[in-house]
């Protein structure tokens, strides 16, 4: 599996220079990329940055960066959170509906139905 990978980037590599996106005269090539490990509730964003000196060879530079995204809630904040935005949801949905039963009130069953945005 390694191998059909290392062939997959070489190909990738050849079609840069055969689109001359990569020649002579590139000076750096920059590879950015994010995993996210579930387990460990982890992103870890890498930076690859291959410079290539006028003098030639090639100078490679690495970044690690390890973020935690998605925080962990303790169970009491987690179930306030839950409650909250429950309540804020019936609230919402309640008033909505007050609202629509008003218009049909106002309008009448009938022409409240036949306003095709009533639906």
């Amino acid at each position: 599996m390694v191998w059909e990978e290392k062939d997959a980037v070489e190909a990738r590599l050849k079609a840069l220079q055969d689109n001359h996106w990569v020649s002579k005269q590139t000076r750096v090539v920059v590879v950015e990329f994010a995993v996210y490990n579930a387990n460990i509730n982890r992103f870890c964003v890498v930076r690859l940055s291959f410079n290539f000196p006028a003098t030639g060879g090639v100078l490679v530079f690495e970044r690690f960066s390890s973020l935690l995204l998605l925080p962990q809630m303790e169970p009491t904040y987690r179930l306030v959170t839950y409650v909250v935005f429950s309540v804020c949801t019936a609230a919402f949905v309640i008033f909505h509906l007050c609202e629509e039963f008003g218009e049909m009130h106002y309008y009448g069953v009938t022409a409240y139905f036949m306003d095709v945005w009533n639906w």
